[in-house]
């Protein structure tokens, strides 16, 4: 009896250091879950203040985080807008279910998800270790895969897979804490209404090449409909815009007919939006250090895009 006593402190003990290694030692899940309150700060306040307002809410991975500006947003639409953009790696189930328990009835969701997670079977809308880690500081760690937005339980195994930290977590955590150096970004980065912005920059970027034909998999389907039907019980308004990317020059045509092929199935889904662009970028001089995030130039030209799109969804439905 008193081996398996021994047995279970110890496993309590691991999992508790796990948890504490994993999250709260975690530079990258404790700047993100600053600006995530920030964020939530910022909101009621709004809602304080203009209690009959429905806001435009952003979500999606990093790639809306640093690209879409809620300042040009309202100053077109005439409502208030928040950017709710966290790291893709949350997978596509956290991003919409933290999206949607921050809305209310009336709003508007612009969902920016990378295109990755709904057309590609190696990733998509299961927690990781980053999403888990998000949930717990809220209090509601049966959240990390999309928890009652998308209906997909977090099981025992996952509970124990998500708190480990891995090795390669744990050599990086060491490395950055002999040599002194912290997470990449910093609450300076940080912008008006949620949007971030990085003065850091790539040596070399990885472009998109020629996009093959593809559409929504099955299970992104499934689940958006799901996502979908939550929404409307909510009284949430959804519509999509794919996020810009940096393409390979001479490939932009190419993957612009192969984005609004996504759209389009999307489209069948909840409304998708053709700002224009259709996700397509070659200039680097818009990215700052991924062809994923942009800069404050770039980000006002895609905001510009949208926030015309969207004034013009929005004026057709009033």
């Amino acid at each position: 009896m008193r081996f398996l006593l021994s047995i279970l402190v110890c496993v309590v003990v691991a999992y508790g250091l796990a948890l504490a290694l994993g999250i709260a030692a975690n530079p990258e899940i404790q700047f993100w879950s600053h600006v995530d309150k920030v964020r939530d700060r910022e909101i009621a306040e709004t809602r304080r203040a203009q209690p009959d307002q429905p806001l435009i809410l952003f979500t999606g991975g990093s790639s809306c985080a640093f690209s879409i500006d809620p300042k040009i947003i309202e100053e077109t639409c005439g409502m208030p807008a928040f950017n709710l953009g966290l790291p893709v790696g949350a997978g596509a189930g956290y991003l919409l279910h933290q999206a949607l328990e921050k809305a209310r009835s009336g709003d508007l969701l612009v969902v920016c998800l990378e295109p990755d997670l709904l057309t590609s079977t190696r990733v998509g809308f299961g927690g990781s270790a980053f999403s888990f880690g998000m949930a717990c500081i809220d209090g509601q760690p049966g959240s990390a895969s999309g928890g009652r937005s998308l209906g997909i339980p977090v099981g025992l195994r996952d509970y124990l897979t998500f708190a480990r930290p891995g090795a390669r977590y744990v050599a990086t955590w060491l490395a950055k804490r002999v040599t002194g150096r912290g997470y990449r970004y910093t609450t300076a980065d940080m912008r008006y209404h949620g949007r971030l912005e990085t003065p850091l920059s790539a040596a070399h970027y990885s472009l998109v090449e020629a996009k093959s034909d593809v559409v929504v998999t099955p299970e992104a389907r499934e689940h958006l409909l799901r996502f979908r039907k939550s929404a409307e019980a909510k009284g949430v308004r959804l519509v999509y815009s794919v996020p810009w990317m940096l393409t390979e020059p001479g490939a932009e045509k190419h993957n612009q007919k192969a984005n609004l092929k996504i759209l389009a199935s999307i489209n069948e889904i909840i409304p998708a939006m053709d700002d224009g662009y259709q996700g397509v970028a070659v200039d680097p001089g818009y990215f700052a250090d991924s062809g994923l995030h942009l800069t404050a130039e770039g980000s006002a030209l895609r905001s510009r895009g949208l926030a015309d799109a969207l004034h013009r969804w929005l004026n057709e439905r009033q």
